[in-house]
């Protein structure tokens, strides 16, 4: 486990060393993509852990790889939203989806009702991209914007599996 911390902390120190601009050597805005998947990367997997420690808290043990992943996209969106609001919107929006019944006392139901919102604002995302980005030698090219549509389709797989197991459980 203290490798494991040492590991998290080299690669998040790695994140804030600037990278080399291909324009050069202008001023960039924000972080590179390499940073924000470094920083969203490690972020995820500490929270994971963190998840997964939490024995007292049944949902979150039961949860933890969803809402690692969630965090993982919400924290891509909001680093690349510096430069562009919309893609803030999408991430504090998914964060405040999966997160909002972990803070309030709601029913089983309203679990359900956050998880229908959480796959529409993921699967806006995911649309949303494709939409903006329709050139495909560009998307070919983009492994951080490959790498989040890879993990918000995860996200939509883990809550379609969450849902129909849990139908199939209560039919028999």
């Amino acid at each position: 486990m203290r490798n494991g911390m040492l590991i998290l902390t080299l690669l998040f120190s790695f994140s804030f060393v600037q990278i080399a601009s291909a324009h050069g050597g202008e001023e960039s805005s924000g972080l590179s993509n390499i940073q924000v998947l470094i920083t969203s990367g490690a972020l995820s997997l500490v929270f994971f852990l963190l998840f997964a420690v939490v024995k007292k808290y049944d949902v979150i043990v039961a949860r933890s790889s969803l809402y690692s992943l969630v965090l993982f996209t919400s924290t891509v969106h909001i680093l690349l939203g510096l430069d562009d609001s919309l893609l803030i919107i999408g991430g504090v929006g998914a964060l405040s989806v999966t997160f909002f019944p972990l803070v309030s006392n709601f029913s089983k139901r309203f679990y359900q009702i956050a998880d229908f919102a959480l796959a529409l604002t993921v699967l806006s995302m995911l649309i949303g991209y494709f939409v903006y980005n329709h050139d495909l030698h560009y998307i070919l090219e983009d492994y951080l914007g490959i790498i989040t549509k890879l993990v918000e389709l995860s996200i939509l797989f883990i809550l379609a599996k969450q849902h129909i197991f849990i139908g199939r459980k209560t039919e028999v």
